[in-house]
């Protein structure tokens, strides 16, 4: 456990906040909580969130994000479930200055409160969302290790294998989509994709089913703190015509309301001024 890991503390708190709640819900101590009873709400953060908020409230704790502090288990929960800012600056930049010595007050909070992170790095997420995979399989190796006995099959779907929260761009990855053959083909998934194709005129459409080379840039990745949970990527589309001359783009913008929506909704876009407005129309409950 190292305590200065954003990893380290996420898995921990998700593990250590189950454990309180199943020994609050079933009137037992903590340590004869057993290992197969955390595993069973592990199954998905929405499980351990539902357990959570249905026994901590009767116990006193107040999980609100307006709550007084001081309250560990509600400040726990609160960091677990809070979003963040992956371009937020790193703690050393935001101390140094060029050609002086002298340190400043940070101007801003530092990247991942100023701890070290490897899981997710792009990610604006809850902790909460990002790592309860990774939880569970910890807990896995606990119940087995305590029971080796233990049925694989009834702890639930395979965790033989690393958890992978899915497709992650970091700070060097920034291609959003597997690039289809043509840009025809790569228009009419955009377009099929999305809540307000009508915003692609006839006219573009031509220019960029005909056009030679296409790419995809993700422009943004940002996420509103619960309860008005939304997370927006902001991608740039953009096809350079054949026979030269300018490029065109076309801008989407990806609205979840959790880290694994099955479905997001996609809106389109043709000019970058354009994004704030359409941004906050869809990010707005």
């Amino acid at each position: 456990m190292d305590e200065s890991c954003w990893d380290d503390v996420a898995i921990r708190n998700i593990i250590a906040t189950v454990l309180y709640a199943l020994s609050l819900g079933e009137g037992q101590p903590v340590d004869e909580v057993s290992w197969p009873a955390v595993l069973d709400q592990l199954h998905d953060d929405t499980r351990v969130s539902s357990l959570v908020n249905s026994v901590l409230p009767q116990a006193g704790h107040d999980l609100s994000r307006t709550a007084a502090l001081g309250d560990p288990v509600a400040e726990c929960w609160r960091w677990l479930t809070r979003t963040w800012d992956p371009k937020a600056p790193t703690l050393a930049s935001m101390w140094q200055q060029p050609f002086s010595s002298v340190r400043v007050p940070p101007v801003a909070e530092p990247r991942w409160g100023g701890l070290t992170r490897g899981i997710a790095r792009g990610l604006p997420d809850p902790a909460l969302e990002v790592c309860t995979p990774w939880a569970e399989s910890l807990v896995q190796q606990a119940a087995l290790a305590a029971d080796p006995t233990l049925p694989v099959p009834e702890l639930g779907h395979d965790r033989n294998a690393s958890p992978d929260p899915g497709p992650l761009p970091d700070d060097t990855n920034r291609d959003a989509f597997e690039r289809p053959a043509t840009c025809a083909d790569d228009l009419a998934a955009l377009l099929g994709r999305a809540e307000n194709p009508s915003v692609v005129p006839e006219s573009l459409r031509a220019v960029i089913a005909a056009a030679r080379e296409h790419h995809h840039l993700e422009l943004d990745w940002q996420a509103t703190p619960a309860p008005s949970r939304y997370t927006w990527r902001t991608l740039q589309h953009w096809y350079q015509p054949d026979g030269g001359g300018d490029p065109v783009s076309v801008y989407e913008v990806v609205v979840t309301r959790h880290l694994h929506d099955p479905a997001p909704d996609h809106y389109l876009a043709l000019s970058e001024n354009d994004l704030p407005e359409l941004i906050a129309r869809c990010t707005t409950s």
